[in-house]
């Protein structure tokens, strides 16, 4: 009997351990960065054409500070949009969950423009995107699709 309340002791405390290391890397993955993307479509195009910028995260973010747009013309946005993907292996299901909100504009000048990072805010934290270029090219210039 005592060997087996050796081992039921022993048993109790992997799992005890087993059950903080879990609470530790969960805790650990919770406080990771929020992936916060911007792109542009199409990042090369002619004065007059229309494109979209858009920032996309897995989380649903509260606040979008967006920086100057002073070189485009503004149509409108941000249309928000959500998508889950979800992936089943044996004994397993993952659900991907992203977000994106999307701003329209139409290209008014020639040049090449960078695009300073917008700031998202999640969860009381903040995320910076990723600076965008866009190509305008002028309305005789060569295809825009080279």
């Amino acid at each position: 009997m005592y060997k087996r309340l050796k081992l039921n002791r022993a048993l109790f405390r992997v799992f005890l351990i087993s059950g903080w290391v879990s609470v530790f890397l969960n805790a650990g993955i919770a406080a990771q960065d929020v992936p916060f993307i911007a792109t542009a479509e199409p990042n090369v195009l002619r004065v007059g054409e229309q494109f979209t910028i858009s920032y996309e995260s897995n989380q649903k973010i509260a606040d979008i500070e967006l920086p100057a747009f002073n070189d485009f013309q503004y149509l409108g946005g941000p249309s928000v949009g959500q998508s889950t993907q979800i992936e089943s292996s044996p004994g397993k299901t993952y659900t991907k969950t992203t977000y994106t909100y999307t701003y329209y504009f139409r290209a008014v000048k020639e040049g090449k423009f960078t695009i300073a990072p917008a700031t998202a805010r999640v969860k009381n934290k903040s995320f910076q995107s990723n600076a965008l270029t866009v190509e305008i090219l002028g309305s005789g210039s060569p295809d825009a699709s080279n």
